[in-house]
């Protein structure tokens, strides 16, 4: 998932990962939320991008996409106890 802002309003892009989540979000708020094609184009879209996944799952995804110099990244791992 990934955030811009532009002149004050956030917009939120989400991952295709889980599209029913991300179909539901973007139907409650159609002009905040859009979903992406891949994982790279929300970072793409983005200037904050949240990468929250099973620990299990960062390799696969981190070496999936690219980051930009200017990006903040944060890491939401899942811990299941």
């Amino acid at each position: 998932m990934g955030a811009s802002a532009s002149d004050r309003i956030c917009l939120l892009t989400c991952s295709p990962r889980s599209a029913a989540t991300a179909a539901e979000l973007a139907a409650m708020w159609p002009d905040k939320v859009s979903v992406a094609q891949s994982n790279q184009a929300v970072v793409d879209a983005s200037s904050i991008v949240c990468v929250a996944v099973l620990p299990s799952q960062y390799s696969q995804v981190l070496r999936e996409i690219s980051f930009r110099r200017d990006h903040t990244v944060l890491l939401c791992g899942t811990f299941l106890f």
